[in-house]
């Protein structure tokens, strides 16, 4: 069997993405069921070293990608589509119309020079289930579409994103699936409560989980005011939630979901989970968790210990929904509804850019003290079908990838 070559492109690190993580891994776990495949990931140059050996540890490569400076060192990167036979971009979320216009075209032209490169040295070049958009100017559009055109297919992980994309009018097939990462099982539970313990987490007692995002807290992204819960507003819902839960006596757990250097408040939740964490007058009953060499299928274990969370990270929420957790969404994206609405329309998604901080409050509030709108058992078997959908998906990348070996083969 000839060994296949899959470089994996749209995220920056690994080790403590636990988003990429999920996002990567599983696919890697369902394409190596069919191929003798050998995987390559691009990170960048930055984060190359501390990726070292989380990489070796899940048996793959790394090589280092010079973002944001791609496009002078294009030699270094364009060696890498060439000796590589499919290039899968495994970013959750792209061409996201509604940043600043300079952070919009350059992310856009980022993903579009390595779909060009795969492009003109033959390669396959696929996009992984993901979501897209919003797109609300006309030119931008007109270049996100001409994108997704040259795809064989494309991949939207839910309904009212592929509603979105049906506007686009691609001449090429879309189909919608549920996110790869619930594919991800967890780490062993009697692990992760000796874990908590470890941290003075009472396990036999309740344990409130919140993990705050630096995406919505970032006033460059959205700006605080009255009528939303945005920007530095994030913060300040986020240190009533903790007082709230305090006032019931419940024990609260600070989770960072997208770590980084522990102090960049723009990229690293870790960095603002301390400054939550350190403003707090009363301290009684909140821990951090501050460790950064966790995996993906760890945390997702830690977060099946909770009883409750609330979570503004989207890959937090799918392993909360996985370990059947009663879970609220911090939202600024349609993709957190899509993920929510393969299981229940009950869920509590609450929109950051449209409710303000006391409406976010009550709902949690409410939904706490109410949890008729979670059904775990509905939970468990729905899983069963989002797991056999999302191995269809992986067939059709497979099958992609068979008839251009069976091209090469031929020439």
């Amino acid at each position: 069997m000839r060994c296949v070559r899959v470089l994996f492109a749209g995220n920056f690190g690994m080790n403590r993405d636990y988003g990429a993580q999920g996002l990567v891994l599983p696919l890697m776990d369902k394409l190596s069921r069919r191929f003798d495949a050998k995987y390559t990931v691009l990170v960048s140059e930055r984060l190359y070293h501390e990726n070292i050996d989380f990489a070796k540890e899940h048996n793959f490569e790394i090589v280092p990608y010079p973002y944001p400076l791609f496009f002078l060192k294009n030699k270094s990167l364009a060696e890498q589509i060439k000796t590589n036979d499919v290039i899968i971009d495994a970013d959750g979320i792209e061409f996201i119309g509604n940043r600043n216009i300079i952070s919009r075209w350059f992310h856009y032209f980022a993903a579009a020079h390595i779909q060009g490169l795969a492009e003109k040295y033959g390669k396959v070049y696929l996009k992984s289930t993901k979501s897209y958009g919003p797109f609300p100017h006309r030119i931008y559009r007109y270049f996100v579409k001409k994108s997704l055109n040259k795809l064989p297919f494309v991949f939207i992980r839910g309904k009212k994103n592929s509603k979105l994309i049906k506007k686009l009018k691609l001449t090429v097939p879309t189909y919608t699936f549920p996110d790869v990462s619930l594919a991800l099982s967890a780490s062993d539970r009697t692990w992760a409560k000796e874990y908590l313990s470890k941290l003075k987490i009472n396990t036999s007692k309740q344990i409130i989980g919140l993990s705050p995002s630096t995406v919505i807290s970032n006033d460059n992204l959205f700006h605080a005011n009255r009528h939303n819960s945005c920007g530095s507003n994030h913060i300040k819902l986020c240190q009533k939630i903790i007082k709230y839960f305090q006032s019931q006596n419940k024990q609260i757990l600070l989770i960072p979901h997208a770590l980084g250097d522990g102090v960049n408040l723009e990229s690293c939740d870790l960095a603002l989970c301390k400054k939550i964490f350190i403003a707090l007058e009363n301290k009684k009953n909140v821990f951090l968790l501050e460790d950064t060499y966790l995996d993906y299928k760890q945390m997702r274990a830690i977060v099946g210990c909770l009883n409750f969370y609330i979570s503004a990270r989207y890959h937090a929420i799918a392993s909360a929904i996985c370990m059947c957790v009663p879970v609220i969404a911090l939202a600024w994206h349609i993709k957190y509804e899509d993920l929510l609405s393969l299981f229940s329309n009950k869920f509590p998604v609450i929109n950051c850019q449209q409710q303000n901080v006391d409406e976010a409050l009550a709902l949690i509030r409410e939904r706490y003290l109410n949890k008729g709108w979670f059904d775990d058992a509905r939970i468990k078997k729905d899983m069963l079908t989002i797991n056999k959908q999302i191995d269809n998906s992986a067939d059709i990348m497979v099958n992609e990838i068979e008839k251009f070996l069976r091209k090469m083969s031929n020439e």
